[in-house]
C-alpha cells in the first residue's frame, strides 16, 4: 500500500515563513555591523593626509563656511585663507613608502590660535574646482581636536554607505540583493574599503555608484508604493552624494541613472505608469548636466600637442585597459606611494571576472545593450581624460574611473533573464557552493593583506623587513588597540560580512526569501534552482486565447 507524502499547507508555510524573520532580521543586522566594522578599520589604518590631494580636501572642508573661529580665517574680500597650523599642509611621508607617518612635526592638535596662509582649497582662485556639498555637510563636524574631527568624519562616512547598503538590501528582491551583494563583494578591497570612510571626496563618489544603480532599479521596476517611497529616497541622497562630491561624479551618477532606467522599465510602451516612471530619472539627468557643466573642473580641454591623428589615440585608448585592474588593485594606493602585492589584485580580479562572467551568462537583448553602454562608457571617459593630457596616467587615476567600473559590475550581475525552460521571471545571480566559497576565500585573503600592508607602510615604513607591526613608530595616540590588533578585527569583520552575505547566491538559501516592501517583480514565482515549481504569474490575456494555448492534458478536470 503507497504511502502519501505529507504536503506542506500554504497556511504552513507562512507559518514557517514568519517563524524565520526574525533569525533572517538578526543575521542581516550582523552583517551590517561587520561591514561598518570594517570600513572603519580601515577609517584608523591610515593617518592624517593619506589619501590623495588630503591637504587640499582638508583645507576645503575647513573653510567650506567662509571664515569661522577655530577653523578658518579670511581677509576682507576673501582671497586669503589660513587654516589651523594643526592640519598637516604638507604631507611629509607622501610619495616616499620608505617614511613613516612619525615624520609630520609636532604640533597643538586641540584649541591652537595660530594659523597657516594656504592657496590650497577649494577656495580664492581654486573656488569652484569641486562642488561644495561634500566639504560643506564635512565642515559640520569640524572641532577644536583636528585629528578627533578627521576621524569622526571617516566614521561617519563609513556610517552613511552601511546605511544606504541595509536599505537597498532590506527593500529590494532577491534579484537585486544578488546582484547588491556580489557587486559589494567584489569591488570593495582595497581601493573602495581605503576611501570610502575618508575625507576624500572620491569616497562618496565610489559609494554612491552602486548605491544608486540599484536603488533607481528599484524605482522604476517596483510596483509597491511604500517600496517606490523608500528606493527613491536612497536613490536622490545617492544621487545626490555623487554629484555634490566631483564634477565627474555627474557623469558617473548620469551614467547610472541611464542603464538603470534601461533594466528597470518592463516595457516600452508609452503608457502612464511608464511616463511617471521617467520622471525621476529625467529630472536626475538634467541635474547632472547642469552640475557637470558648472564647476570648473569639468572644463573641456583640448587635445594636448602631439595627440593629432588618430594613431596616438589608438595607443592611449589600448593603454586604459590598466585601469580597470588597477581600480581592483594593481594600482597603488595613498598618494600613489603604497603599492599592494600581487596577491590583491589578482584575487581580486578574478574573483571579479569569474562573477562577471557567471552574470553575463544569460545576457539578453536589453542587458546587453546596457552592458555596451556601460563599458562604453568606462572605455572613452579615461580615454578622453588621457588623451587630453597625452601622458597616459599623468591627469588619469584609477579612483576617476572606479565609479564606472562598479556600475558595469552591477549592470553584469543584475540578471534580469530567466534561465531554464520552466523559469517565468529571473531569481538573479546564482552561484555554486565552490564558487561562492571561493569569492569568500579570495576577497577575505585579499582584505587582510591589503590592510596588512597600508598600516605597514605608514605603521613602520615599508623598508622595516619584519613579520610584526610592533613596536610601531607611528600610531593614534590613546588608541585602544594596536596596529596588529586593528588588522586582525579588520579582517575578521571582513570574513563575516561575506560568509552572511554570499548566503542569498546559492540557490535555495534561507534568506532569499521575504524583504520589506517587496515587489511584484518576483510574486508569483520561486527558485527553480532550489527544486520548487514555478508558479506561473496570471496573464492579462483573455481566458479563451490562454485555453486554446494550454495543451488538452494540462487543462484542469471538472470539478464535481
Amino acid at each position: 500500500m503507497a504511502t502519501e507524502e505529507p504536503q506542506t499547507t500554504g497556511g504552513e508555510q507562512t507559518t514557517r515563513r514568519a517563524a524565520m524573520r526574525p533569525r533572517r532580521a538578526f543575521r542581516a543586522g550582523v552583517m551590517l555591523l561587520a561591514l561598518f566594522t570594517f570600513l572603519v578599520t580601515w577609517a584608523f589604518a591610515s593617518p592624517l593626509g593619506a589619501t590623495p590631494d588630503e591637504n587640499y580636501h582638508m583645507a576645503s572642508i575647513w573653510c567650506a563656511e567662509g571664515e569661522r573661529d577655530g577653523a578658518c580665517l579670511t581677509n576682507d574680500d576673501g582671497t586669503v585663507f589660513a587654516v589651523p597650523e594643526a592640519l598637516p599642509m604638507r604631507v611629509c611621508y607622501a610619495f616616499d613608502p620608505e617614511k613613516a607617518a612619525t615624520c609630520q612635526p609636532e604640533v597643538e592638535l586641540i584649541g591652537t590660535d595660530r594659523y597657516v596662509v594656504t592657496k590650497v582649497g577649494n577656495f580664492g582662485e581654486h573656488a569652484g574646482d569641486y562642488p561644495g556639498l561634500f566639504y560643506s555637510v564635512m565642515s559640520q563636524f569640524v572641532g577644536p581636536d583636528v585629528q578627533r574631527s578627521i576621524l569622526v568624519m571617516r566614521v561617519l562616512n563609513a556610517a552613511i554607505f552601511t546605511l544606504l547598503v541595509g536599505v537597498v538590501y532590506a527593500f529590494s528582491s532577491v534579484r537585486v540583493r544578488r546582484a547588491l551583494v556580489a557587486t559589494t563583494a567584489v569591488t570593495l578591497v582595497p581601493l573602495g574599503a581605503f576611501l570610502i570612510p575618508s575625507i576624500n571626496p572620491s569616497g562618496w563618489t565610489i559609494g554612491s555608484a552602486s548605491i544608486l544603480f540599484f536603488a533607481l532599479y528599484g524605482v522604476v521596476q517596483s510596483r509597491s508604493r511604500t517600496t517606490i517611497a523608500v528606493l527613491a529616497s536612497t536613490a536622490v541622497l545617492a544621487f545626490t552624494m555623487s554629484v555634490g562630491s566631483r564634477a565627474d561624479g555627474a557623469v558617473y551618477a548620469g551614467l547610472a541613472v541611464v542603464v538603470a532606467t534601461m533594466l528597470g522599465l518592463r516595457s516600452l510602451r508609452p503608457t502612464w505608469r511608464n511616463l511617471l516612471r521617467l520622471v525621476l530619472p529625467a529630472v536626475m539627468l538634467v541635474v547632472a548636466l547642469r552640475v557637470f557643466l558648472s564647476v570648473g573642473s569639468s572644463a573641456v580641454q583640448a587635445p594636448q600637442e602631439g595627440t593629432s591623428g588618430s594613431w596616438p589615440v589608438v595607443q592611449v585608448f589600448l593603454d586604459v585597459f590598466q585601469y580597470i585592474p588597477g581600480s581592483l588593485g594593481w594600482f597603488a594606493l595613498g598618494w600613489g606611494d603604497t603599492t599592494m602585492p600581487t596577491i590583491v589584485w589578482v584575487l581580486v580580479g578574478t574573483a571579479c571576472a569569474g562573477v562577471v562572467f557567471v552574470g553575463v551568462a544569460p545576457l539578453g537583448r536589453r542587458r546587453l545593450f546596457a552592458s555596451l553602454v556601460a563599458v562604453g562608457a568606462l572605455l572613452a571617459v579615461p580615454t578622453y581624460i588621457a588623451v587630453t593630457s597625452w601622458v597616459a596616467g599623468a591627469a588619469l587615476q584609477a579612483r576617476y574611473i572606479f565609479p564606472m567600473v562598479i556600475i558595469a559590475v552591477a549592470v553584469a550581475t543584475l540578471v534580469t533573464e530567466a534561465r531554464g525552460p520552466a523559469a517565468t521571471t529571473s531569481r538573479g545571480l546564482t552561484l555554486t557552493v565552490p564558487q561562492r566559497w571561493f569569492v569568500v576565500g579570495a576577497i577575505s585573503i585579499a582584505g587582510a593583506v591589503a590592510i596588512y600592508i597600508n598600516l605597514r607602510r605608514y605603521v613602520t615604513g615599508v623598508d622595516v623587513q619584519k613579520l610584526r607591526l610592533t613596536p610601531a613608530e607611528w600610531w593614534w595616540p590613546g588608541a585602544p588597540v594596536s596596529p596588529e590588533v586593528l588588522c586582525i578585527i579588520s579582517a575578521a569583520a571582513l570574513v563575516t560580512v561575506l560568509v552572511l552575505a554570499t548566503r542569498v547566491l546559492v540557490p535555495g538559501a534561507a534568506d532569499v526569501t521575504g524583504r520589506l516592501g517587496e515587489s511584484d517583480e518576483l510574486r508569483g514565482s520561486r527558485s527553480v534552482a532550489s527544486g520548487a515549481t514555478p508558479v506561473v504569474p496570471v496573464s492579462e490575456e483573455p481566458l479563451e486565447t490562454l485555453e486554446a494555448t494550454t495543451p488538452r492534458h494540462a487543462r484542469a478536470a471538472p470539478q464535481n
